[in-house]
């Protein structure tokens, strides 16, 4: 995911509209995965996500483990039974993580204006969500995140 981010994603952008794989990716597993794995997970993606970009090093990784913790923390208490749930919990988190970002900028660089960071924080949420059915069952089919027997027979 990190190399199809770094090198085809921005082909497919207009404007404000993006999509973020490694959102996708952190969300999938903070919505499947145990929790300790789900947030270690997070941890890892987010500094992948530092390595692509000219940010502080851990800035993503702490701001996509926060987003994670929260996803495992309401997963089970959202009916996911439709595909439209989760796609609105991957355009939450990915609003979270592009909102807390986007407000970091603005904080740091004073030239920066802060609505336009959160258009663009929501755009690219957006897209990310609407992508979400898509690449969630890809991630299902290739068995990304080992799930437990009883989670299997719901």
């Amino acid at each position: 995911m990190f190399l199809l981010q770094a090198t085809v994603a921005h082909r497919f952008s207009y404007g404000i509209l993006r999509f973020d794989l490694l959102y996708l990716l952190a969300a999938y597993v903070a919505l499947e995965a145990n929790p300790r794995g789900a947030l270690v997970s997070a941890l890892l993606i987010g500094l992948l996500r530092d390595m692509g970009s000219t940010g502080a090093m851990g800035a993503n990784a702490l701001i996509m483990a926060l987003a994670a913790w929260g996803l495992t923390a309401v997963r089970s208490h959202v009916a996911r039974e439709l595909i439209l749930a989760d796609a609105m919990l991957v355009f939450l988190f990915a609003l979270f993580c592009g909102g807390v970002e986007a407000g970091g900028i603005a904080l740091f660089n004073g030239s920066a204006q802060w609505g336009s960071l959160m258009g663009q924080a929501f755009g690219q949420a957006a897209l990310t969500a609407v992508l979400c059915p898509l690449l969630f069952a890809a991630y299902r089919r290739i068995g990304l995140v080992d799930r437990p027997r009883a989670a299997q027979a719901r």
